[in-house]
């Protein structure tokens, strides 16, 4: 979004830190870097995180949500080997 139209942004790129409260020197050092790329099976990791961790209304800690993922890989294998 910003980087599409860098030249109306560039101007407002204070105003743009301040709102989201970060500071310039931090987000031009995001402009420059590269993005990365995840695999398929990472992104479903961290979606199940997010879903998980959402339906426990934010109380779920990260111990509690790795037995959770931990538990659900087991019965993902469980499942694959027994079928």
């Amino acid at each position: 979004m910003i980087s599409s139209k860098s030249s109306q942004w560039i101007i407002q790129s204070p105003f743009l830190c301040r709102v989201m409260q970060v500071s310039t020197s931090a987000y031009y050092a995001w402009l420059k870097r590269l993005g990365t790329l995840i695999t398929a099976q990472t992104l479903h990791l961290y979606r199940r995180a997010k879903a998980l961790f959402e339906k426990s209304r934010g109380s779920l800690g990260s111990r509690e949500l790795m037995k959770k993922l931990r538990r659900e890989a087991l019965l993902l294998v469980a499942t694959k080997f027994l079928s």
